[in-house]
């Protein structure tokens, strides 16, 4: 377990985002990033595929996801899309990165690795294809 502050969580991430390439991150339009402590019931609820596991490595007890993205995947939108449409959203959650990771370095390139899984997932990609990537669910 490896413990930051908000404001600590809060610039790994933007230097998360910052080190992906820019040819993909250009691409991304009306997203918002979130952070959240913890994931909440309805985005658990949300999950298809057993990404949420409890886990020995999980020691505060929540459920294990990393990050959510909420929205419509670029690949799946028609003509309509956009007109009122609330943004899209990719949240990372704090306290299950620092429950995986045991140093500064570590919880850097999860959060990094979650990141871009779940900008993986507003392109379009599964989660067959972001594991045969090398980005697969923790």
């Amino acid at each position: 377990m490896f413990i930051v502050t908000d404001e600590e969580f809060d610039l790994i991430c933007q230097q998360a985002f910052d080190s992906i390439p820019e040819r993909f991150t250009r691409d991304i339009e009306n997203v918002a990033f979130l952070v959240e402590d913890v994931p909440r019931a309805h985005h658990l609820e949300r999950l298809e595929d057993g990404t949420s596991i409890a886990s020995p490595d999980n020691p505060s007890g929540h459920k294990l996801l990393l990050g959510l993205y909420s929205g419509v995947a670029l690949t799946d939108r028609d003509g309509g899309y956009g007109l009122g449409n609330t943004p899209d959203r990719i949240t990372l959650f704090k306290e299950p990165h620092e429950d995986v990771c045991d140093s500064a370095e570590e919880l850097q390139e999860m959060v990094r690795r979650t990141m871009v899984h779940e900008i993986g997932h507003y392109f379009g990609m599964d989660e067959d294809q972001l594991r045969d990537m090398g980005y697969g669910s923790a």
